[in-house]
């Protein structure tokens, strides 16, 4: 009987420990999820490239104190470099590092990269946008201009390139950091599931030792759409981290040169004003008594986009998949209303001088 009385003591103490144990356990994984949701920064930082690569051919330590950069090559044309601007501020606000910016990019013909000679027209970010307001704007993210920055004499062995599901669709180029003799070796991949804060402070977060984070492109790689909620945990001084990048940062990096403002303020004011004295005196007071409104009829400013480059390799591509049975919908709809890709030559300008002909029609 006391046998019996000991062994179930003994079952009974068994019991209260592992539950002691599993509420322990229950807590401490409730606490990590918590954290992992609110993407706070008591979570476990790493340092990717240092795991793919050793860190004595990555790069070299630096001091706790010193100033830490994050570069990257700006890709493809002007609009989606200023999508990459928007990404770049971002990483650099997460990641607590001064950014650099790089030159504003023209296109390259196909012929030329399949030359090896790649000729794409560069300017300083500072001959486009006011980089005084920039600095002000972003506060507290530090701006350094790519020439600043190679002055510093800063040069990590490796590029790295972070690739996700959209980054797969593209075709990135290494023609940028090479025009600044830049020849650092080839791409380390970095494989992420997920561009938030939380996944680039978990798997960059660990790098403060290096000095100089050197991206290959970050287009595409911000998941953070403008107009949603920030998300939770990240803040940039006393700001949710999305309500300072897209009402403070953006329209500070984006404002432009006195100079250029002025520009298209006159450009602007010189579409508003009447244009009938242009025109011969028939035409004129047809014109106006057509309209109805007087002398006050503005005039009409036409701006005309035409794209090359990438699109001469990627078109055929797209005519191809919409003649096949499994093309994607878009792409078959695309075709199938008549739309084209990539426009001739010929095509352009024929439609310029209906342009043209229209916009004398309406005059």
């Amino acid at each position: 009987m006391a046998r019996r009385r000991r062994s179930c003591l003994l079952v009974l103490l068994v019991l209260c420990l592992s539950q002691l144990q599993y509420s322990a356990v229950r807590r401490r994984l409730y606490a990590v999820v918590r954290q992992w949701v609110r993407g706070s920064s008591a979570m476990p930082h790493r340092c990717l490239p240092d795991e793919l690569a050793s860190s004595d051919t990555f790069g070299d330590a630096s001091p706790a104190h010193a100033e830490r950069f994050l570069f990257y090559s700006p890709q493809f044309g002007h609009s989606n470099q200023l999508v990459a601007l928007r990404n770049a501020a971002a990483w650099a606000a997460v990641l607590n590092r001064t950014l650099v910016l790089p030159h504003l990019l023209g296109h390259a013909t196909e012929a030329q990269y399949r030359l090896g000679k790649p000729d794409r027209p560069k300017a300083a970010y500072a001959e486009v946008f006011d980089l005084a307001r920039a600095r002000r704007g972003v506060r507290p993210l530090k701006l350094v201009q790519a020439s600043d920055f190679l002055a510093l004499g800063l040069r990590p062995q490796r590029v790295l390139q972070v690739t996700g599901s959209a980054l797969k669709l593209v075709r990135l180029r290494d023609d940028y950091f090479e025009a600044l003799s830049l020849k650092w070796g080839p791409p380390l991949e970095i494989r992420m599931r997920s561009f938030t804060p939380h996944s680039i402070r978990y798997s960059f977060g660990g790098c403060t030792h290096h000095r100089v984070l050197a991206f290959r492109s970050l287009f595409a790689a911000w998941d953070v759409r403008p107009g949603r909620a920030s998300p939770p945990g990240w803040m940039v001084g006393r700001l949710p981290g999305l309500t300072w990048l897209d009402k403070q940062a953006m329209p500070a990096l984006l404002a432009p040169v006195p100079n250029l403002s002025r520009l298209v303020h006159s450009i602007h004011n010189w579409s508003l004003e009447r244009h009938d004295s242009l025109l011969p005196p028939s035409r004129a007071n047809a014109t106006l008594a057509d309209s109805g409104v007087g002398r006050q009829l503005p005039r009409e400013l036409a701006c005309l986009h035409l794209r090359r480059g990438d699109f001469e390799v990627d078109c055929p591509k797209y005519a191809a998949e919409a003649r096949s049975k499994q093309g994607r919908g878009w792409v078959k709809s695309h075709f199938q209303k008549g739309w084209s890709c990539l426009q001739s030559d010929r095509v352009i300008e024929f439609n310029i001088q209906k342009l043209q002909q229209r916009a004398q029609v309406s005059t």
